[in-house]
């Protein structure tokens, strides 16, 4: 997912639905009174987490309009919202089998339900909401006292829930932090088990530490099988 190009789109998106040029996220969260210390740790710890949460409530809002599903696509693809490339209105119209003009039509609709003053008020206000509980449970976790400084780093877990129960999962190790929310942890998962097995571990400094680990768990730093990874899939994916 190209993070950079989904801020971009939005950017773009955004300064059409106001009609401001060169209209910001950054603008938009300092509009709904958050304030500057917490727009620079969005931008610095939290951006992959805003943008999903703005896609998300944009993406309810517009699949509850009439052919909704088609127009949100229409929508994500024109902009590059998803972060690929932006199409142009005939490409998008290739996938629907519709002309390029018939695009244009359906994007400026969507564009001019978008900007009434009901849906600006109700998209704003469920963005204000949920970006609060994120920094309210980022804030929260920042709180942890780490005990035993001159140890072992350890990683800590800590879950918590937002607006309409999406759930939070917070990694702490040190002063280091990692948020994640439902929309993206599938992806967190997946390229930390790509990235995992394509380490080159040093076996020379670790088998030591491996051994003695290995008294107790027989299996430690053993690669999973692809059966076991389809477990803990099916597992995540069942709650």
């Amino acid at each position: 997912m190209n993070l950079k190009g989904q801020v971009i789109a939005i950017n773009k998106f955004l300064s059409d639905v106001y009609c401001i040029e060169d209209m910001r996220l950054s603008f938009l969260l300092a509009q709904l009174n958050f304030a500057h210390k917490d727009i620079k740790l969005i931008k610095q710890q939290l951006l992959p987490n805003i943008v999903a949460i703005f896609l998300n409530i944009l993406e309810k809002q517009v699949t509850g309009f009439s052919d909704g599903f088609q127009k949100f696509t229409i929508i994500e693809d024109v902009y590059g919202l998803n972060g690929n490339p932006s199409l142009k209105l005939r490409e998008v119209g290739g996938k629907f089998n519709l002309s390029r003009e018939r695009i244009r039509q359906i994007k400026n609709k969507v564009i001019r339900q978008l900007k009434s003053k009901h849906n600006i008020s109700s998209r704003e206000s469920e963005f204000a909401k949920k970006t609060q509980q994120l920094l309210i449970s980022y804030n929260r976790c920042g709180k942890l006292e780490i005990k035993e400084p001159n140890h072992l780093s350890k990683f800590n877990f800590s879950q918590s829930s937002l607006a309409l129960g999406e759930v939070i999962l917070t990694i702490t190790e040190g002063n280091n932090k990692i948020v994640l929310d439902q929309s993206n942890f599938l992806e967190f998962y997946n390229n930390l088990l790509f990235n995992i097995k394509s380490l080159n571990w040093n076996n020379n400094c670790q088998v030591s530490k491996i051994k003695i680990i290995r008294e107790k768990y027989s299996r430690a730093s053993e690669i999973w099988t692809e059966e076991e990874e389809q477990w803990l899939r099916n597992y995540l994916a069942e709650g």
